[in-house]
């Protein structure tokens, strides 16, 4: 809690220095600097450090002797046959490893990535320095206690669908599917991005609307029909296999 009131302290000095100007200049540096505050906190804590930090080191440290074979066979075998869950990080993981070893680098990452697309909101939703040290306050009394020090997959995929976001109000309409893609491959919570174009079109369009639902009915039939099928199949391999070496 000490830790946490320290840090709390840093964001409202940071305030009382940058509001003396009170100019648009000082508010962008304001959130420039609370992001760095925020990223800190979240990177510099110790493995021990939320729920879920630990074994998300003890996933990491196992990656180390995990093949890449093995790495990109986990994507049909989550998507296929229903084994393992969000491939994409445990590629991220891998390609990490090959410039750094040390989860505590790893930790910075995600920090970077996330309170990036942070400090994104803060600049385009807020007016003035008063509101982003309201914001800060919220984030910290409301949200510290899972983006800041657990739930690196979720972080990540929050972060990226911020970005993600953006990128469709601003009509960046390839980087929104580069994004969506990553994003889900991190975790699959980020399906429900899908309805962003979906919604929007509402407004345009009510036959894109039908065109969305149709569409979506036969990837989701299809997908759960493919799924099912491999799995079965699966089995059976399995099966005929263990027969024929007893």
């Amino acid at each position: 809690m000490t830790y946490k009131l320290l840090f709390v302290v840093i964001l409202v000095i940071g305030y009382l220095i940058y509001n003396q100007y009170n100019t648009d200049s000082s508010r962008r540096k304001y959130i420039t600097f609370s992001a760095i505050v925020l990223g800190l906190q979240s990177a510099l804590r110790n493995v021990a450090v939320g729920a879920d930090t630990y074994n998300y080191y003890l996933k990491f440290e196992a990656v180390k002797y995990t093949t890449w074979q093995e790495v990109f066979r986990s994507f049909p075998d989550t998507y296929l046959y229903g084994d393992g869950k969000d491939p994409g990080y445990l590629l991220l993981e891998k390609i990490f490893q090959v410039f750094s070893g040390d989860f505590r680098v790893f930790l910075f990452l995600i920090a970077i990535v996330f309170f990036y697309a942070y400090a994104k909101l803060l600049l385009r939703y807020t007016n003035n320095i008063l509101e982003v040290l309201t914001v800060n306050l919220g984030y910290s009394a409301l949200f510290y206690g899972f983006y800041s020090i657990t739930g690196l997959r979720q972080t990540l995929s929050v972060a990226l669908s911020i970005l993600f976001l953006f990128s469709f109000i601003d009509k960046k309409y390839r980087k929104c599917i580069l994004l969506f893609i990553v994003a889900f491959i991190i975790h699959k919570s980020s399906v429900f991005l899908l309805l962003v174009p979906v919604l929007y079109s509402i407004k345009k369009n009510k036959l894109l609307l039908y065109l969305y639902g149709v569409t979506f009915i036969i990837i989701l039939s299809t997908w759960l029909l493919l799924h099912q099928n491999m799995r079965l199949l699966r089995f059976r391999y399995r099966y005929c296999w263990i027969s024929f070496t007893l």
